[in-house]
């Protein structure tokens, strides 16, 4: 097999489903539920079941995860449409919907002949489709050549007239950086490849996820996009029911305070003044006040006041965790989770290769992700049972762990480095750090007076610095410093020193006197 099919099917397999059927081509319909079982059942379904399209599959992803899953379980497996191939699943990534719409992206995937051919359709739980909206969309596509479409629709508030919302004519990154012109999750219609290619939804935001993926989706080469004009969904703004866009929620401050740290390096004068009153009038969000300390004083690399204006940083931290010794890995997960919330960093992941020993995962190690991670930080766990699947593939190198044993550090990172590879693949211009389980953010620091202090370190702004110097050619290699005496035994370490000596000493012996 060729390096690059290895990779591609790595790339796939490493979203952590396993094949179990066939998709035709043809339209998919998504829909995110949270705990509104009734309103799923009435006004979601009801409207999917009398579309006029002939559908070829549902997803439906619960993102509970308690009692109420089982009900709406119950309730989606019973609900039978003919021509309909429903599939109820639980999210299995980050808690949102987002997350959970990720979740039903990577399992179409999963299941298609052929991702290009595949149009998905997403709807939200508590809206509404006319019956013919799927067939005027998939007929816009194909008769337009298209690769996103987007319907008119009627947004509906308790006690006032209905909205008509029509989409923009045109994908203009401009418009969704300061405000929703008219494309959210119910109505859009949009091919599956090009979802995979704006790299899906991002999960690190709790609210805006629309407006985000739709710049994404601008920033696409060659996309193409057009509107079905006539009304074909029902959107409802109830005040009553909570929403992703409700007034002074925490969802809704929490996602646009990360949209606008994530795009305002983008914003103009203009546009960052729009997306600023629109916010404040809409949800009366303020702009909160940088945290951001003076980087000269407190280590970090300098920053030069005139250098060019960057995207925030996706950082990708891979490091290899051994379960005999958690306490190491947990207190770098503390230290990371620190990193999330920095104004300038637009997304952490952190990949952990479990490297103990036997073939089945450890229960220790996945508690302390799980915790980590309903903490807020998005960790991506290979445990053994993975990495053995994977090396049966052919996917990744073996390293001992078909029989079980604890691989040597250099086998170890090579098998990180591949999957760090493979996930960062769907990433461009994401920065890669593998760094040790053991190694600590806030080293220490020599104080004036001479006395040794904890510092927390931020990642950005020396992270920043170092894509400007690569950019302008001047950087291959960067080597940074470690506070601290190495993780080696004291008699290892004298043992390099003599070994240099000796060295030294017989080329010395070599020389003319």
């Amino acid at each position: 097999m060729a390096v690059g099919a290895v990779w591609r099917r790595l790339a796939t397999h490493i979203r952590g489903l396993e094949m179990d059927s066939t998709l035709l081509d043809g339209v998919a319909v998504l829909i995110a539920t949270y705990g509104r079982t009734k309103l799923l059942i009435t006004r979601a379904l009801q409207s999917v079941a009398t579309q006029s399209h002939a559908l070829m599959r549902v997803v439906v992803v619960n993102d509970l995860n308690d009692a109420d899953v089982l009900r709406t379980e119950a309730a989606v497996r019973r609900w039978r449409p003919h021509g309909a191939d429903v599939t109820f699943l639980r999210n299995r990534r980050t808690k949102g919907a987002a997350g959970a719409w990720n979740s039903g992206l990577d399992h179409l995937l999963r299941t298609c002949d052929d991702p290009s051919r595949l149009f998905v359709a997403i709807l939200d739980d508590d809206d509404l489709w006319e019956r013919d909206h799927l067939a005027r969309c998939l007929a816009t596509a194909e008769e337009q050549n298209l690769d996103v479409v987007a319907s008119t629709f009627w947004r509906i508030e308790e006690g006032t007239e209905r909205i008509l919302v029509t989409p923009p004519e045109a994908l203009d990154v401009s418009s969704f950086l300061k405000g929703n012109p008219g494309i959210q999750g119910s109505n859009l219609f949009c091919k599956l490849t090009t979802l995979l290619e704006a790299g899906l939804f991002d999960e690190s935001l709790p609210s805006c996820t629309d407006r985000d993926l739709c710049i994404r989706l601008a920033d696409l080469p060659g996309v193409r996009y057009g509107v079905v004009a006539e009304p074909t969904v029902q959107h409802f703004a109830s005040a009553s029911l909570p929403r992703l866009s409700t007034r002074g929620s925490a969802a809704k401050r929490d996602g646009l305070d990360r949209f606008f740290r994530k795009w305002r390096w983008r914003m103009a004068d203009a546009e960052q003044a729009a997306f600023s009153e629109r916010a404040k009038r809409y949800f009366g969000w303020t702009e909160p006040e940088s945290s951001v300390p003076n980087v000269a004083s407190t280590g970090d690399v300098s920053l030069s006041s005139s250098a060019p204006k960057q995207a925030p940083i996706h950082l990708i931290a891979g490091t290899i965790a051994n379960p005999a010794q958690l306490e190491d890995v947990a207190d770098l997960l503390v230290d990371l989770r620190k990193q999330v919330a920095d104004v300038d960093l637009s997304g952490l992941d952190v990949l952990i290769l479990e490297n103990g020993t036997g073939k089945t995962p450890n229960a220790a190690l996945r508690q302390l992700v799980e915790r980590h991670r309903n903490a807020g930080l998005r960790i991506h766990l290979i445990d053994r049972a993975r990495h053995l699947e994977d090396a049966q593939r052919c996917l990744v190198a073996d390293g001992g762990v078909s029989a079980g044993n604890r691989l040597p550090i250099a086998p170890a990172r090579t098998v990180l480095q591949s999957y760090l590879y493979a996930f960062a693949k769907g990433r461009p211009g994401s920065v890669i750090w593998i760094v040790d389980d053991d190694m600590r953010l806030d080293p220490l620091v020599a104080r004036n007076d001479a006395q040794l202090q904890r510092q927390p370190q931020r990642l950005p702004p020396m992270l920043r610095e170092l894509r400007r110097l690569r950019a302008g050619n001047q950087l291959d290699i960067a080597i940074g410093t470690n506070t601290g005496a190495p993780p080696l035994p004291f008699a290892a370490t004298v043992r390099v020193q003599l070994v240099d000596l000796v060295a030294s000493l017989q080329w010395l012996a070599l020389l003319d006197p």
